[in-house]
């Protein structure tokens, strides 16, 4: 009986990534933006989509078998699953669906990058972006986990009169959010050139130019010469080795006046480095994923703060999604 388990424990694992290609064909043929509408049978989809029912039915039955769609009298809708799958809502997840197309590509190498580093590097190159749509894509992806984030930040937190630096910003979710929820705050926003260039397109979008300030540049190298209240390092130590990312705390620790905050996510582990599941593969992820990258267990990030001279350290388990918020008092 213990060897039938063992046998369809490791093909239950084995046969993971067909849920996920699943999720991904849908997304990418329209099931759920034709069921964002109004409920449909398969063949009601079909036609929305420009494909033949016989054909997307068995592709709908399984997302129900997920309990991602729901099925009654062979009608489908995306019922409590509306929020996260439904293109208009600011919650929507398609973009990191999308995301999880391009990074599974960079998965099926994950033999040669534990081999080679140049895998490693041609990976990172390929998801940051080699051209501005690739680059936006990504940007676009990583916007779908920030924004629910970015709520929790300007509901639990005050920003009022204060100036910020948002470090590696992204698509400027965290700037806009806080600027516009605070109206007499300021800041800078600095990521590479050319997702500076779309953080700046956001934030004019936004009448914000005037409040925050962007910086293409790199965070290694081109962090600014003035104090702040509070900075912002968002997804962003899981890239760097340990020695990289206790030099970038360090960095930001001199940017913060007294008494100012650092505000940082992550994907951490337990001490023995194997839950939570999602930090545990995402631990993978940054060796198929990043030049020199890795996951940080929580203490670890801990001690590096406390070594770093912050006097108060906040780990905030509560922020939505699988990431946790530090909070630093310097």
């Amino acid at each position: 009986m213990k060897t039938n388990e063992h046998v369809g424990k490791i093909k239950g694992l084995v046969n993971g990534y067909k849920s996920t290609y699943v999720i991904i064909a849908a997304a990418r043929l329209g099931v759920f933006n034709a069921l964002s509408t109004s409920p449909m049978t398969s063949a009601e989809v079909a036609a929305h989509i420009g494909v033949r029912a016989e054909k997307i039915e068995p592709v709908m039955n399984a997302l129900v078998h997920f309990g991602v769609v729901e099925k009654k009298n062979e009608v489908f809708s995306l019922s409590e699953y509306k929020d996260v799958l439904d293109p208009n809502s600011p919650l929507c997840q398609l973009g990191y669906i999308n995301h999880a197309l391009n990074m599974s590509d960079k998965w099926r190498k994950l033999e040669e990058t534990v081999k080679s580093q140049e895998v490693s590097i041609d990976n990172f190159n390929g998801i940051t972006g080699q051209s501005e749509d690739q680059t936006r894509a990504f940007l676009q992806a990583m916007n779908t986990n920030a924004v629910p984030q970015a709520e929790y930040l300007v509901s639990h937190y005050d920003f009022t009169d204060h100036k910020f630096i948002d470090i590696g910003a992204g698509y400027g979710t965290y700037s806009m959010r806080v600027a516009k929820a605070f109206e007499t705050s300021k800041g800078v926003s600095l990521d590479l050139p050319m997702a500076a260039k779309i953080i700046a397109g956001n934030i004019e979008a936004e009448n914000l130019s005037n409040r925050v300030k962007v910086i293409g540049g790199d965070y290694k190298k081109d962090l600014p010469n003035e104090k702040f209240n509070d900075a912002f390092l968002f997804a962003i130590i899981h890239q760097e080795s340990i020695e990289e990312c206790c030099k970038l705390i360090k960095s930001v620790f001199d940017l913060l006046e007294d008494d100012g905050k650092l505000y940082l996510t992550s994907f951490f582990l337990n001490d023995d480095r194997t839950e939570p599941e999602f930090s545990v593969l995402f631990g993978v992820e940054m060796l198929v994923g990043s030049q020199n990258g890795r996951a940080y267990s929580h203490s670890e990030i801990h001690q590096i703060l406390k070594d770093t001279g912050f006097r108060t350290v906040e780990a905030v388990k509560e922020v939505p999604g699988p990431a946790t918020l530090y909070v630093a008092t310097k």
